[in-house]
């Protein structure tokens, strides 16, 4: 710091800027971590999402297959019957392969009737799969950006922690006994959350009214605490009493 506060107020107004700085700070340490944990855990569901995709279409084709198998098959015994019906040595015979050649012409028309309808249905599977694809390769690109964004910023942060560390020692080095002793008495338990400003008649911390014998206590620089919720008070520059 170039220049030394004036007073007990002043030295206030510079600790609770350092304040709020080291706790957006911190926050922004705390968030790392978990946005890349955001990020990981939206990969793993859109490689979940991908891996289903490509699962059903895998399945559907392979049961396409299957299907188109059993339907060539069937042909080669029907071709087969029907060569049978050519040949048939009485009409006994010929009426049993006609009506057996009916049965699975019959047949054979449900199979290719699902066999189409399982083409269709690969069609929109397979651009199912590829539009998963895609969104888990987005997802891993925009994981893979969080990561070097995160890690890349640690050590700065890491750095402009220390420097504010050592601002805020230096700074309440400069409080007098009798404030550095509240103030280190309210900051163990509040840490960053230990001052607020005075507003008008108001802590700002919590809107609580502050009783005016009290405002004139902190104008005479001497240590007030707002009774509701226990933060160290402090005057802004050129307050006045209204």
């Amino acid at each position: 710091m170039s220049e030394s506060p004036a007073n007990s107020n002043d030295i206030l107004r510079t600790l609770h800027r350092i304040h709020i700085q080291l706790g957006d700070l911190n926050d922004r340490l705390v968030r790392g971590p978990r946005k890349i944990k955001a990020a990981e855990s939206r990969v793993a569901e859109l490689q979940a999402a991908s891996d289903a995709a490509t699962r059903a279409l895998v399945e559907l084709r392979v049961a396409t297959d299957g299907k188109q198998a059993q339907l060539d098959k069937n042909n080669a015994n029907l071709k087969k019957r029907k060569d049978q019906l050519m040949e048939a040595k009485d009409n006994r015979e010929f009426t049993s392969l006609k009506s057996q050649i009916a049965a699975d012409e019959a047949a054979n028309g449900v199979f290719e009737d699902e066999i189409l309808e399982s083409l269709d249905r690969i069609d929109i599977l397979k651009q199912n799969a590829e539009a998963a694809k895609a969104e888990l390769a987005k997802g891993k690109e925009n994981c893979a950006k969080i990561t070097a964004e995160v890690t890349g910023q640690h050590d700065q942060i890491q750095e402009e922690i220390a420097r504010l560390q050592d601002e805020l020692q230096k700074t309440v080095r400069m409080l007098n006994a009798e404030y550095t002793e509240q103030y280190r008495r309210i900051f163990a338990s509040k840490k960053y959350d230990t001052l607020a400003m005075l507003e008008s008649t108001h802590c700002k911390g919590c809107n609580t009214v502050i009783p005016l014998n009290r405002i004139s206590e902190i104008m005479k620089e001497k240590p007030v605490y707002c009774a509701s919720c226990g933060r160290l008070l402090y005057l802004p520059e050129n307050y006045k009493l209204s």
